[in-house]
Order: C-alpha cells, then structure tokens, then sequence
C-alpha cells in the first residue's frame, strides 16, 4: 500500500515548470539590463614625433614623425637578420622607410588600442661572392598599437608579409615588437624648468600734505570785539 501510495504521489506531480512560472522567467530574464560592452580609453592625440627600439626583422632603432591624426611616417635603422627566407644571420645593415595608419580602435582595458596597417620599403647591403650587392623588398604592416593614459610609452607588434625584388623574388613574413617614447614630452619635460616667482616693486603711496586750515574764524571775532567797544 505505501509503494502504491507513493507512485501515485509521484503520478499525480506536475511535470516541469508550469507555463505560468516559465513565462516569469522569461520577462525576468528580458528585464535585466545587458552586459554593458569594454569602454573604449581615449589617451589623447598621437605624439608628434616618438623614438625608441624596435625588436624582430629588423632589430634597431625605429623614428616616427606624426603625418596627420591617425596616420605617421616611419623610418628605421638597424639590422636585418635573416640571410634568405626563413634563414637568420646578423651581418646585413638595413634602411628602412614606410607609413603606418590607425584602422580601428579596439576595447582593451586601461589601454587605448588601435589595430594599424602600413607599408614599406627596405633597403640593405650584402656581400655575396666577393662583391657587395643591394637587395631591395617590399612589405605590408598588420598590427597592434597601445598606449596608456599619462604615459609617454608606446608599444607595438606587428606581423609584416614581405616580398625581396633584388637581386631575386622571394616572398617571407616577419614580424617585431617595438617600444617607442613620445619626444615632445622627453624634450619640454627637460626643458621645462620652474620660475622663480618675481616680487613686484609695491608702490608705496605717498603722503599727501593735509591742506592748511584757514584761521579766519579767530580774526572774525577780534574785529566784532573791537567795533563792540568803539560803540561803547
């Protein structure tokens, strides 16, 4: 009698969620406000000119000078590493010359982030065969820009797809990080120097004379006594 009593209990349970409840659920699921998306961080306008290192293909020293608001021209100085596609060395001096533009801002948190893409030129010298010949490649610039409010620091990655046009054709993908300083702050922060506050003269007032009194009033009352006795 107790099992029997018992799966009729379980029988007579309401199977799942009544209509009713699921369709509070619901609305109460529609009423809560959505996750609110990663603020982006403005950290103000691109320096002027910055400076710094720049580690990868090439390694150096890496100078970018300010062209309009998103967008800069690159130079570059150092060494390119690899002797061929793919193969590395360290004996190849290299110039190179480009221009890099902010595409898209990106939400990183405490970071203000830009996704850029350039363009560029290299230019190297490398002995072969007894003789010393110029070799020339193009490149393209995908990357990653962040920079941090109040900070003169910049840092960079990229991942750069190459073609070499001289003395042959032959494609590569390199890539860097590079670590540059905003110079116009360098520069005024060193120039800035504190001024000694300059104390102006007080101008001190001068004492003016306080005008004569006029003793008439006493020459007044002599002369009425006099003529008061002549009539006496």
């Amino acid at each position: 009698m107790i099992a029997l009593a018992s799966v009729v209990l379980v029988l007579g349970a309401p199977d799942g969620v009544e209509p009713d409840q699921a369709d509070n659920v619901d609305e109460v699921s529609e009423g809560l406000p959505a996750p609110a998306p990663p603020a982006l961080v403005d950290v103000g306008p691109n320096p002027e000119m910055e400076l710094g290192l720049e580690l990868g293909e090439p390694t150096g020293l890496i100078f970018a000078k300010k062209l309009n608001p998103a967008g800069r021209l690159t130079a570059r100085l150092g060494l390119l590493h690899r002797v061929d596609p793919y193969l590395f060395g360290a004996d190849a001096p290299v110039f190179g010359a480009g221009y890099e533009h902010d595409l898209l801002q990106v939400p990183v948190p405490g970071w203000q982030a830009h996704l850029t893409g350039g363009a560029g030129t290299l230019l190297w010298m490398r002995g072969a065969y007894h003789r010393t010949q110029p070799l020339l490649a193009l490149e393209a610039r995908i990357g990653l820009r962040l920079r941090r409010p109040n900070s003169p620091l910049t840092i960079a990655a990229h991942v750069s797809p190459q073609m070499d046009l001289l003395p042959y054709q032959t494609p590569a993908i390199v890539g860097g990080l590079s670590f540059t300083w905003d110079l116009g702050a360098a520069l005024g922060a060193a120039s800035a120097q504190p001024e000694t506050p300059v104390d102006e003269p007080v101008e001190q007032e001068q004492a003016k004379p306080e005008p004569a009194v006029e003793k008439k009033s006493g020459k007044r009352s002599r002369s009425k006594v006099r003529k008061s006795k002549k009539r006496h």
